[in-house]
């Protein structure tokens, strides 16, 4: 099961007990029985099977959906039965393949890059940058147990992108989309370095993103590239300009690699090139062409005699990189001649990353744009890999891949691709990359309905999206960055709306009881914080002197313990736990606007929760008019126009039945005012409703 770790730490600059009104509140929409697999693709992955926490053999996985995952529990039997039978979904990968150990959900963007950090030879640490601009460190807990405690580390102003650890030198070193490298100095967790402050002017720096990082052992020699294809190598205890760089590649560097000594560069890049360098004479020793589209990933073998290679269009490759008999024209090298590169298999979907774990080298993990990631058996022989050649032949007919199917898997989950607030503002749609289209309830936390396979998204909201008899004010934000729906609110919106109980399916004593949606949302979903376990509030949110709220229809919200919530400030996360868990925070990581809606029924609406309307007999009519101090109404946005018709026909002597008109458009009995004023009225000035006697029932 997933796991959220509780923890909460005051912001710099911010006193403890400060009121934080700009805190936000977001929660996350998960269907039952959904898969403990990451939703979108997997940016990363490495392994140890020694570590201060244990022997266990790991695997940790970096994902698009913000998280870092960790999984035991390799039978390559069992997974590879499972993948050869085609499964797809996440259902019962647990029985079969890697169980999964805990999730780490501390980022809010993609997670990019990991790194361990090593303790001589057990890993202590694990590193992880981040789309948010930060780098977390954390450390699992003994015998791998989920992580209680992080590390937020902050330079960059722009994604981090790349990660490089120096075991030796106990440095990490890290880099991103702001063209700055930050070299960190493990010990107090600060930076030590900073290469290249971000500005294309300085000396050697990059002028553009920076994709791929490397380091040797010592930290003592650094290897970047960049998104304009150039290469530069650092000396960070210089603090100086590039020591070096290295022309040639003509697009996107994607990954570089340092030998141990230093004297070698490994680099592949989008112009579909794998280069081997020479450091000391500057120049390209060896190029190969191994595929025919962007190359993504590289993962040197055997001392720099080989590497193993990862394309934007699936497939993977090895190569030797034995410099006899680089064939060149007129100087330059052009590629390999002969059976240099052998096609070992095609993935699914774009290869981002490569990893042997550190227990097998005869094994590939792969990571992929799509959400599953699959272990491949590497020959050990060297069986096959040298025939037939995968470039430089005259033959037209593509050569068959060496292997035919991953040796185990671990199935992804679907992930939703886009969705939209429905017209009431109280239900979402969904459509997820299986194509499975589904209904949500915001305020109770609730997938409601699963439509038909096949059924068409945009048929679907198009179909709601014409009935617009219920308006109400925006209160919430969604968003499916991660791959699930999040519902964010916010001080300034989110008691903004409002409805009847009973058109949310609670009884209640009178039928005219309305609720604001966002302080029952609130009440619901922090009911655990409010009264855990039959105690009292915390004592910090009951100073105030407030009375209590009356006694109204409480919603029933989705299992909290099944509910992630996340405390957010100016973007960065405050704390982060699940609904259950609550209570379990400081009594001032909760925002004030949040504790009074909660414990007191109090808030302070954005926006009007009533308008005001002139009604008026239709000049067809021949109705009277009402009296001036009946004429002109202030009412609740939410009510309905019945409820006007019958407010009408009590005023007036004939009891004849009435409807109700917007200039000459007849107004549906359950439209809402707020709906009638966006979609009828659709005017800022004062609205007219006009009354004129109903039409006879149509005859049947």
């Amino acid at each position: 099961r997933r796991s959220f770790s509780v923890g909460w730490r005051a912001p710099e600059g911010v006193v403890a007990g400060m009121v934080q009104e700009k805190r936000t509140v977001t929660f996350a929409l998960l269907d039952e029985g959904t898969s403990a697999s990451h939703r979108l693709g997997v940016n990363s992955l490495t392994s140890t099977c020694a570590s201060v926490w244990g022997t266990a053999r790991e695997l940790f996985t970096a994902g698009r959906d913000g998280s870092v995952r960790c999984w035991r529990d390799f039978d390559e039997a069992r997974g590879a039965r499972h993948a050869s039978r085609g499964h797809s979904d996440g259902a019962g990968d647990a029985a079969v393949g890697p169980r999964l150990q805990y999730t780490v959900d501390e980022h809010t963007d993609w997670v990019n890059d990991l790194a361990l950090v090593m303790d001589g030879d057990l890993a202590s640490a694990v590193v992880s940058a981040s789309s948010d601009r930060t780098i977390k460190l954390w450390r699992p807990e003994e015998d791998g147990g989920a992580p209680t405690r992080h590390y937020t580390l902050r330079q960059h102003t722009d994604f981090v992108k790349a990660l490089a650890y120096a075991c030796d030198g106990r440095t990490l070193a890290s880099a991103g989309c702001d063209r700055a490298i930050v070299v960190w100095d493990m010990h107090r967790l600060a930076p030590c370095t900073l290469i290249g402050s971000g500005t294309a002017s300085e000396p050697g720096a990059h002028a553009d993103s920076i994709y791929a990082l490397s380091t040797t052992p010592s930290g003592g020699l650094l290897a970047s590239g960049a998104v304009d294809g150039s290469l530069r190598l650092w000396d960070p205890r210089a603090k100086a300009p590039a020591v070096g760089s290295l022309l040639g590649h003509t697009d996107v560097v994607r990954g570089a690699v340092l030998s141990p000594d230093g004297e070698r560069l490994l680099s592949c890049s989008s112009d579909q090139t794998v280069r081997l360098w020479s450091l000391s004479q500057r120049r390209v020793e060896v190029e190969l062409r191994p595929h025919a589209d962007s190359i993504f990933s590289i993962l040197p073998c055997a001392g720099f005699r080989s590497v193993l290679s990862a394309s934007r269009d699936g497939t993977v490759a090895w190569s030797s990189l034995d410099a006899t008999g680089v064939a060149t024209d007129e100087g330059g090298p052009v590629g390999r001649r002969g059976p240099a590169s052998r096609l070992l298999f095609t993935a699914g979907a774009a290869v981002h990353r490569l990893h042997t774990p550190a227990w097998s080298d005869d094994r590939l993990w792969v990571a992929t744009t799509d959400s599953s990631i699959e272990c491949w058996a590497l020959p050990t022989d060297g069986a096959g890999l040298q025939a037939p050649k995968l470039n430089g032949g005259s033959s037209a007919t593509p050569p068959a891949p060496l292997l035919s199917a991953p040796c185990s898997r671990i199935a992804g989950s679907p992930a939703v691709r886009q969705l939209a607030v429905l017209p009431s503002k109280v239900h979402l749609l969904s459509e997820d990359t299986q194509g499975r289209v589904s209904l949500w309830d915001v305020a109770r936390g609730r997938c409601v309905r699963h439509f038909e396979p096949g059924s068409k998204y945009e048929k679907l909201l198009k179909g709601y999206s014409h009935k617009p008899h219920a308006h109400k004010a925006s209160w919430f934000g969604a968003s499916a960055q991660s791959g699930t729906i999040e519902i964010t609110l916010e001080p300034g919106s989110a008691f903004n709306a409002e409805a009847y109980a009973s058109d949310l399916g609670l009884a209640s004593d009178a039928d005219d009881v309305r609720l604001n949606l966002g302080e029952r949302l609130l009440r619901a979903l922090f009911a655990q914080w409010r009264q855990p376990d039959g105690a009292a509030p915390p004592a910090a949110a009951r100073a105030s002197a407030a009375p209590q709220p009356a006694a109204l229809p409480e919603l029933s919200f989705r299992p909290l313990d099944e509910t992630p919530v996340r405390l957010s400030e100016d973007g960065r996360v405050v704390a982060r736990t699940l609904a259950s868990r609550l209570s379990e925070l400081p009594t001032d990581a909760v925002p004030h606007w949040v504790a009074q809606a909660v414990l007191h029924g109090l808030y302070t609406p954005k926006e009007p929760l009533k308008l005001s309307f002139f009604l008026q007999p239709h000049p067809e009519s021949g109705l009277p008019a009402l009296p001036a101090d009946c004429s002109k109404l202030c009412a609740a946005k939410v009510l309905k126009v019945i409820k006007v018709v019958q407010y009408v026909e009590s005023r007036l002597p004939d009891s004849q039945p009435l409807q109700l008109l917007c200039g000459n458009v007849p107004l549906p009995p359950t439209m809402t005012l707020s709906a009638v004023r966006a979609f009828v009225w659709k005017s800022s000035d004062e609205m007219a409703l006009l009354y004129a006697r109903a039409p006879p029932p149509a005859q049947s």
